[in-house]
């Protein structure tokens, strides 16, 4: 059973064959399977995946060809818009835009103009936990349902683990920006620190409702890394990111519920910081780009003490040849098949090489 692999692969325990985290583009179950019309529970069986997250969302939602669009505040938009999350905090006194194709929501203007006005704004109106029209039950029955209509449908095929996506560095990245959030740490951390301290009580309150659920997992996305490097150094993310972190994740330390880090970007360098803030394990996206000498390198120092999951990389899947990814398939799965708590994930590229990649894959990802 894909739920029972899962579950002992995050707990560092071998596994008959390499598992599977999140799904992998339709064309493979297309192609591979040959199943031409399923649904997502269906898709998450064909590819008996062992492991997904979700964040959460709402139970009702318009239909996707009456919502609205346009530039407006949030409370114009929070009707059609499908998250729930903090990100009603997030936007909260941003003016925002949504197009018909997009659920994201993008920022169109903040309360400050430069970075004076940035100042007087945390000192004066950033209260986030005020904003918070939620209570602790509220959140509970909303992290419950998320939860549910998952792990419900799929029962022992996968385990399904929750996520908060706008953990710290994130949340400000939204409602400050890029450039005014990396400014505030390089200026003023200290004003960046207490701003941080008037949010982490909020997030802390959304995990702990995450943890009343049942999940035995849980993912905290926070995005600190660009392409090729993190945001910023990892003494400044030591001492006014990470340095929160042991506290708003208390709740799911109490329970044993695993950490699963996540974010964009090459986040390589931050990782021992993670290790000490408490992870359990790290989730490596595509567009981090890896090369093999880093696959290695990561295997080598983190392999089989933490959870670790990537995918193949990406130019090969993307413009490489059909042989090109069926050798990336023999070279990863020869990488990590004895690696106890890796998990196969972001098989992203040319629909082609996808389906070729994952054909080898499941042929050599069995365990000696």
């Amino acid at each position: 059973m894909a739920y029972l692999r899962g579950l002992l692969a995050l707990n560092l325990s071998p596994v008959d064959r390499v598992p599977t985290l999140g799904l992998v583009n339709s064309n493979v179950i297309k192609e591979v399977y040959g199943k031409e019309s399923f649904d997502l529970i269906e898709a998450y069986k064909l590819l008996d995946v062992d492991f997904t997250y979700t964040h959460g969302v709402k139970e009702k939602i318009k239909p996707r060809r009456k919502r609205k669009v346009g530039i407006g505040t949030f409370d114009y938009f929070k009707d059609d818009f499908p998250y729930t999350d903090l990100f009603p905090i997030a936007y909260k006194g941003l003016i925002l835009s949504s197009t018909y194709t997009s659920d994201q929501l993008w920022v169109v203007s903040r309360p400050f103009k430069n970075y004076d006005e940035l100042l007087k704004y945390l000192k004066e109106k950033f209260n986030p936990v005020e904003w918070e029209y939620r209570t602790l039950t509220d959140l509970i029955n909303n992290y419950r349902y998320s939860y549910r209509r998952l792990q419900d449908p799929l029962r022992d095929v996968t385990l399904v683990a929750g996520e908060i996506y706008l953990t710290l560095f994130t949340f400000f990245l939204v409602h400050l920006g890029h450039k005014f959030t990396l400014l505030l740490l390089m200026r003023n951390p200290e004003i960046f620190e207490e701003a941080a301290k008037k949010y982490v009580p909020l997030v802390k309150m959304h995990i702990r409702a995450w943890t009343e659920v049942g999940i035995k997992a849980f993912v905290a996305h926070d995005d600190i890394a660009m392409r090729d490097r993190p945001m910023i150094s990892p003494e400044i993310f030591e001492d006014y990111i990470a340095s929160f972190y042991p506290y708003v994740w208390e709740p799911l330390k109490v329970r044993s519920i695993k950490i699963i880090f996540v974010s964009d970007g090459k986040y390589l360098p931050l990782m021992d910081v993670l290790i000490k803030a408490g992870v359990s394990g790290f989730k490596i996206n595509w567009d981090a780009r890896l090369s093999r000498k880093e696959m290695e390198q990561v295997i080598s120092e983190y392999g089989d003490k933490y959870v670790l999951s990537f995918g193949p990389r990406y130019e090969v899947m993307m413009y490489g040849s059909l042989k090109d990814a069926k050798d990336e398939a023999k070279w990863l799965a020869e990488l990590v098949r004895d690696v106890k708590g890796f998990f196969i994930s972001n098989v992203v590229g040319e629909p082609k090489n996808v389906v070729a990649f994952w054909k080898t894959w499941i042929k050599e990802r069995e365990r000696r």
